[in-house]
């Protein structure tokens, strides 16, 4: 008899629920801390990483991109890197994925925001269109409503108890599962934050330490927790996130 283990371990340990997706199942990575940059606004650093993310997103389409090891490895798992989401359940998640998405989610002081990647034509948005978007978001005086800020929070919490809490504040109202619809059909989440990263944490264990932590968690509330990428943009323009192991 025949058994495929890579799906017995992907249904039976990777998308087993009942545990913290954002403890169990996260590979993290960082950039842009142990050098200094070239001076550019958080707009723009934004707007780049989105920029870039969708010419990556593209070539994993076209298969322009070599296999990690040289064809060693399966490159299918590039596609479950974006516009991909782990949907909570009572016993088992489901990874579904809507490749090729054209929108990102930003969410910043509380407040949800999506943003057009391409054109009603399907061509990809500038780097200026992209920061100027990103701007709008900045400049917007909305304040989020209440408990707006806090529905990220609910993707932390045990796969079982987000399946209920989804199916109840979001599958069961029509607006809610509309704009549940716009978070996890993203290419990826990401948090505009209102504070600084470190310039530089070379030979400073304590502060690598709580931006590991940053990466990882947030602050409870910025990290939509079921989406396999997501990034944190502090004011220094300054990139921490994380990815799922998909």
């Amino acid at each position: 008899m025949h058994y495929d283990i890579k799906k017995i371990y992907f249904k039976a340990f990777y998308c087993k629920s009942g545990n913290l997706l954002s403890i169990l199942s996260v590979l993290y990575f960082f950039q842009d801390i142990f050098q200094q940059r070239p001076s550019i606004s958080q707009a723009e650093r934004i707007a780049r990483l989105m920029f870039l993310e969708c010419l990556a997103m593209m070539a994993v389409d076209r298969e322009e991109i070599v296999p990690p090891g040289k064809g060693l490895m399966c490159a299918k798992h590039f596609k479950k890197y974006y516009a991909t989401t782990r949907i909570p359940g009572t016993q088992h998640d489901t990874l579904c994925s809507r490749y090729l998405s054209k929108h990102f989610v930003l969410t910043h002081k509380g407040r949800y925001y999506k943003v057009n990647a391409y054109d009603e034509n399907n061509r990809l948005h500038s780097i200026e269109y992209l920061t100027e978007a990103v701007n709008e978001i900045l400049a917007s005086e909305d304040e989020a409503v209440d408990g707006e800020e806090y529905i990220a929070a609910l993707t932390t919490d045990d796969r079982s108890r987000w399946c209920k809490n989804r199916e109840r504040f979001f599958l069961s109202n029509a607006i809610n599962r509309q704009a549940l619809e716009i978070i996890e059909s993203a290419i990826t989440f990401g948090s505009i934050e209102d504070f600084d990263l470190f310039s530089s944490i070379k030979g400073n264990p304590e502060l690598l330490d709580h931006l590991d932590k940053f990466m990882l968690v947030g602050n409870g509330k910025n990290v939509w927790a079921d989406k396999s990428v997501c990034f944190s943009v502090s004011r220094n323009a300054r990139i921490a996130g994380y990815s799922q192991e998909t």
